[in-house]
This record gives C-alpha cells, structure tokens and sequence, in this order.
C-alpha cells in the first residue's frame, strides 16, 4: 500500500506533533474524573482516530498488477536476413548484437511480466533460441513475418511485438504490391542494429553471363541488384 499525496517528511512530522498535543490537550484536564487507566485508554482511542483520519486524507492506495498479465505474451522477432552478418554493431556482427540484445537485456526485463517467444524472420517465420541465431535468410519479409507472428498468437493476448532488424523490408512485396497489415495487429516496437549511416545494404539477386567462345575471350556479363 502507498499514499497518492504523501506530503514531505517535516509536514508528516508537524501532523504527527500536532495530534499528539491535540490529544494531550483533552485529556490534560478531562471534565468528568477519570482514573489514569481510562485517561490513558481514551487517549489512546482518540490518537488512533486521529491518525486514521489523517491517513485517509493522504489517499491510500493499493498497487495491484493488471489481471492476467503474466498470461500476456510478447513475441521478439530477431531479423537473420545475411546483412546481419556485416560487423558495424558496436564492432560486433549485427546478428550477434542483436542475440546479445535480446538475451541479455530484453528477455529479462520483459520476463518480469509477460511470456515471452523469440522467433527468427527471414524467408519465413521460425521459433529460435537466442543461442541459435544465425544470418542465413536470403531475405527480410519483416511485413510478412508481422502477419504471420499474428495469426500464430490469434486468440491470445498479445501485450506488444518487439522487432530487431537492421534495416526495410526486403520481402517480396517490398517494392511493389506491399500487403497492408491486419487492423488489430498489436503495438510493434522495433529497435534497429548496426551503422545507421555510411553502409548501403545490397544484394545481387541475378547474373546473366554469355558463352565464351575462346580461352580468356571477353564475355558479356549482367547483374541485377536491390539497395
């Protein structure tokens, strides 16, 4: 229990003297004779009314927690797209970063009051330890993975989506017909890893090579990337 308005500890002081003398004052001369048992009883009664009084007027409150918190789950999804792999984290590779993150600081303090599942985005969405985590997704389908995270909770309370990733969505609906996200998706946290400047993220999706006619003859190559 604790009190909405505590006031400072010299004006509780005050209070406190100040039902002590009130106190006194009454029973210094009672009207009516008493003996010192039922002086001291009387005194005693009309002190603790007092205090209860005064209690009262400071708003005592009670802290409960939320009803049914510890049965709110928060999924933590972990971005292992292969741009995880460049080292610009705190002169670690992002993916370790970002396993260090989540094992060390955000399962921890989120454990406190929720359930929490850490999942691995990429290609797809997968269950994952944060010992386990690797940069081997040829993709980031971070809008894809939302949905999905979703659909796997659906029915259940879901206190908020906390998503560690080291750039856009890199899907294939990037870009073109980009899917919009359900309308009661819970509330998305996402915390990003690595450089925020100085590094361009690419990937060479196709490359198109002619036939070499001759031994070190010249060819005709084509690639195609995405920043």
């Amino acid at each position: 229990m604790t009190f909405a308005s505590f006031p400072p500890v010299w004006l509780a002081g005050l209070i406190g003297l100040a039902v002590v003398l009130a106190v006194w004052t009454q029973y210094r001369r009672p009207l009516a004779p008493l003996s010192r048992l039922q002086r001291s009883t009387l005194a005693a009664l009309r002190a603790m009314a007092l205090v209860v009084l005064v209690l009262f007027l400071f708003r005592p409150v009670a802290l409960l927690p939320p009803s049914g918190t510890r049965e709110a789950v928060v999924p933590v999804l972990v971005d292992t797209s292969r741009s995880m792999r460049l080292t610009d984290a705190d002169s670690q590779s992002r993916i370790a970063r970002a396993s260090s993150l989540v094992e060390f600081e955000l399962l921890p303090a989120l454990s406190r009051s929720y359930r929490t599942e850490v999942f691995a985005i990429g290609d797809s969405l997968t269950a994952a330890s944060t010992g386990a985590l690797s940069a081997r997704a040829r993709q980031s389908d971070l809008a894809g993975a939302l949905v999905r995270v979703r659909e796997r909770f659906r029915g259940e309370r879901v206190a908020g989506i906390v998503l560690v990733s080291d750039g856009a969505d890199t899907g294939e609906v990037a870009g073109s017909t980009r899917r919009e996200p359900p309308v009661d998706l819970p509330p998305v946290f996402a915390i990003g890893i690595g450089a925020s400047s100085g590094i361009r993220d690419r990937e060479v999706i196709s490359v198109a090579a002619g036939d070499q006619r001759f031994d070190r003859s010249s060819v005709d190559l084509r690639y195609y990337r995405r920043d």
